[in-house]
């Protein structure tokens, strides 16, 4: 297996172990559909390859790379390096459907998503795993780029979620 093949297996696994482990609906990625902030789905040849800090990164070319790698550099200089977990950030992801309802895409499919120190931060449902301050600084950082926070979701927060506001 190609390390995209088994990245984006793993990426898959990890998903599904956030949601109780039901395996997410995979499709094929083409422009005609959507992640869910509205930007066109994209295959990994269609993304830029990035690093901060010894982390490879993967987003949509453009705007999308230039706002999540400025947030990334920032992250790690004023928040906490991102290399401190065991392969836990994530970027590009193979286009899922997002459950429970399964009616649109991730939009990790569409390059415009990261997510940083996932095991220090636990993901989707969790709160609190920064200090007060952090989470101010990230949400104004966010804000700042036009970045959405995940942190800042109050139906269910996902404080190591970055993506790029809706179009």
């Amino acid at each position: 297996m190609s390390k995209f093949g088994m990245r984006s297996f793993v990426a898959t696994m990890v998903a599904a172990a956030g949601v109780g482990g039901t395996v997410l609906c995979s499709a094929p990625a083409h422009a005609a559909e959507l992640s869910q902030n509205g930007f066109p789905l994209i295959s990994q040849d269609q993304t830029v390859e990035w690093s901060v800090n010894g982390v490879t990164f993967w987003t949509a070319p453009g705007a999308p790379t230039e706002k999540l790698q400025a947030f990334v550099t920032w992250f790690d200089a004023a928040i906490e390096p991102v290399s401190l977990g065991n392969g836990d950030d994530w970027s590009w992801a193979e286009p899922a459907l997002v459950p429970p309802s399964n009616v649109s895409y991730s939009n990790h499919g569409s390059g415009t998503a990261i997510d940083l120190n996932l095991e220090r931060h636990a993901g989707q449902g969790a709160s609190g795993t920064f200090t007060p301050e952090q989470a101010s600084a990230i949400a104004a950082k966010a804000a700042e780029l036009g970045l959405v926070w995940g942190g800042s979701w109050t139906d269910i927060p996902d404080e190591p979620h970055i993506e790029l506001a809706h179009l």
